[in-house]
């Protein structure tokens, strides 16, 4: 499969790809997902992206902390996924994704 997609990616890009392996795109992932908006990134919480991507590590989920902490994440995994989508669409589209995020307000 992975050859196949580095044929079709070569196709579409007219020349052959530099080396990647498929590792490579959850270290992408991590880093737009944990980079600043101000610096092209999504901003997401590292314990919320470590949630996405099924780790149990960090100081959430890690030691004592992870005895305890049994939380899924499940809405702060769905508002990340969603901005990742909106993120790899606008990349794909060419257009730039409009991401927004929305905060509750105060009672």
């Amino acid at each position: 499969m992975k050859k196949a997609l580095d044929a079709e990616m070569a196709k579409i890009a007219g020349k052959p790809i530099k080396p990647w392996r498929v590792h490579d795109l959850r270290r992408t992932f991590s880093t737009i997902m944990n980079e600043s908006p101000d610096d092209g990134g999504l901003g997401i919480a590292p314990h919320i992206v470590e949630a996405c991507l099924n780790h149990v590590s960090g100081a959430s989920k890690s030691g004592v902390a992870g005895t305890y902490n049994a939380a899924t994440y499940l809405s702060e995994k769905r508002v990340a996924l969603q901005r990742w989508a909106a993120h790899v669409e606008g990349m794909v589209s060419g257009r730039k994704a409009n991401v927004v995020t929305l905060r509750k307000r105060a009672k």
